[in-house]
């Protein structure tokens, strides 16, 4: 099972990002980390980094905020988004919980694959 952590500072460039969650404000810039829990690898290969990008894209619209920088690692993101909604708890709720159901179906489909 993939679980994404989300942690989030609420000004460009503020605070520590070894300090927990902080509180959202009404109008932000933020740098989201979300990382696979106990450092699991959470992208395989290119389809999964542009699966999660488009999931990502269409949260973005959804909730009129802006992705302004990424980084995809391995086993961890790292995004700097403008969100003048304060909708981000709930894009990547949405997100994580998309991005997590199309990455189990992958990999059962792999075990299913290789147990028979």
């Amino acid at each position: 099972m993939l679980i994404l952590k989300v942690q989030s500072t609420d000004r460009c460039f503020g605070g520590s990002m070894s300090r927990g969650p902080r509180t959202l404000t009404e109008k932000g810039c933020y740098h989201v980390v979300q990382k696979g829990a106990g450092g699991q690898q959470i992208f395989e290969d290119a389809e999964d980094r542009l699966y999660y990008l488009n999931l990502l894209n269409r949260s973005f619209q959804r909730h009129h905020m802006r992705l302004l920088a990424w980084c995809l690692m391995d086993n961890h993101t790292h995004l700097l988004l403008d969100d003048p909604d304060a909708n981000v708890s709930e894009a990547f709720q949405r997100l994580g919980t998309g991005y997590a159901v199309f990455f189990f179906l992958k990999c059962s489909a792999k075990v299913n694959l290789h147990s028979g």
